[in-house]
């Protein structure tokens, strides 16, 4: 989209300009920022040829059976080229970048966003609702019960006419008689899931970029990152392809309460349950200890570990460390009784980190409803707050009769 406004109108440095001293044609953006029609300005050239290699790529392509060898190859090709001009765009908008220009990003910024305006708006004047609005992006509604077919024909209806419409807004919002904008109808959703913010949505994909597909699609939600424990990834998975799968909300509920029930008795894997984090620097090097720094100095002082800069450690809250641990290790540790670090694990022995379950010791009792808390509550409770359903009754094993609200 963004740099389909570049195009669009001309923005790049050296055609900004002023139209009291200007008397040459020009665009406007929605900023009031003017830049001249003619001739191209460097972005304008960039992206316009990056516009036409991946219309290029698209039509070869299309010429290919979804699924094939030759349709997989162009269809990468397209997207490769897709991120270079994005790329272009967000670097152009970066202080650091020899063309940028604050008044120029600015207005592309705008133009961008009046353009998804719209969209909305032109999504409307045919009776289509906008549930969903990104940056460069658009989801309507076409109702719970209209069939596969009647869907797809239908969005691209709506894709032709939306299309037809930029004509007007290009010349009437832009003074710009030619313009780049398209609109694309890329994917059918079955069933479509937000939860709280944007960006963090899920749905059910029939159909994608001319093909029958079955696929989930998750975005935003914590179980893609790489500093949450393996439980969290696993359990907000299965949560949200139950939810847009249509599985009845009684399964959901008796699923998590499942794993809250195994959880709370003890009954998961250290390794499933402990939350991991990077070190990035020295561990003396850190002017105030956070749980997971302690948890790596108690660890090398305890268990025999060598974590520091670089290392990636997990991390577990602990309830209490059985007092037969502590005898042990001044009886082996002469001295230790003196070190600060030590006597602080000692009077509160609330954190450590492993490398591997088998280093914990069985006198360390993991705090169970505290990692419940940092593991599982957040990231479902936030999924199961949009289906109008708290933690607290799932936890308590409250039954639920339906998918009604979420439908």
């Amino acid at each position: 989209l963004y740099p389909m406004a570049m195009v669009t109108i001309n923005a790049s440095p050296e055609t900004k300009v002023d139209p009291d001293v200007y008397d040459g044609p020009t665009y406007v953006a929605p900023t009031g920022q003017h830049f001249r029609k003619e001739p191209d300005g460097i972005m304008r050239e960039m992206v316009d040829e990056l516009l036409t290699e991946r219309e290029t790529k698209k039509a070869r392509r299309d010429e290919h059976e979804p699924g094939s060898p030759e349709y997989a190859r162009f269809d990468r090709q397209q997207a490769a080229v897709k991120v270079i001009m994005n790329s272009l765009y967000g670097v152009s908008g970066w202080e650091r970048f020899r063309l940028y220009d604050k008044e120029n990003a600015a207005a592309v910024t705008a133009t961008g966003r009046e353009v998804i305006q719209f969209t909305e708006r032109a999504a409307s004047e045919i009776g289509y609702e906008v549930v969903y609005g990104d940056t460069d992006s658009v989801m309507l509604e076409l109702g719970g019960d209209v069939s596969k077919e009647e869907a797809l024909s239908a969005s691209f209806e709506i894709e032709d006419h939306i299309n037809g419409r930029y004509d007007a807004f290009a010349r009437e919002e832009l003074q710009a008689d030619e313009h780049r904008f398209e609109i694309e109808f890329e994917k059918l959703y079955r069933r479509f899931f937000q939860a709280g913010k944007k960006k963090r949505y899920a749905g059910h994909i029939v159909w994608k970029e001319g093909k029958d597909v079955d696929d989930i699609d998750i975005t935003g939600f914590e179980y893609k990152r790489s500093d949450i424990a393996p439980i969290t990834k696993e359990v907000q998975q299965r949560v949200i392809e139950m939810i847009v799968r249509g599985e009845p909300l009684a399964d959901v509920n008796e699923y998590v309460h499942g794993v809250i029930e195994g959880f709370q008795a003890g009954e998961v894997s250290l390794d499933d349950i402990a939350i991991p984090g990077g070190i990035g620097k020295r561990l003396d090097e850190y002017d105030t200890d956070t749980a997971h720094v302690r948890g790596a100095k108690y660890a090398n002082l305890l268990l025999g570990t060598n974590f520091q800069r670089g290392s990636k450690p997990k991390r577990l809250y602990l309830a209490k460390v059985h007092p037969a641990f502590f005898r042990e290790v001044e009886t082996e540790k002469q001295g230790i009784e003196n070190d600060p670090l030590y006597l602080e694990f000692k009077k509160d022995p609330d954190v450590i980190c492993f490398e591997y379950a088998d280093q914990v010791p069985d006198a360390f009792e993991v705090d169970y409803e505290k990692m419940l808390e940092k593991t599982l509550r957040g990231p479902i409770a936030r999924v199961l707050e949009a289906l109008d359903i708290s933690w607290e009754e799932v936890r308590d094993g409250q039954e639920q009769t339906g998918l009604e609200s979420f439908m």
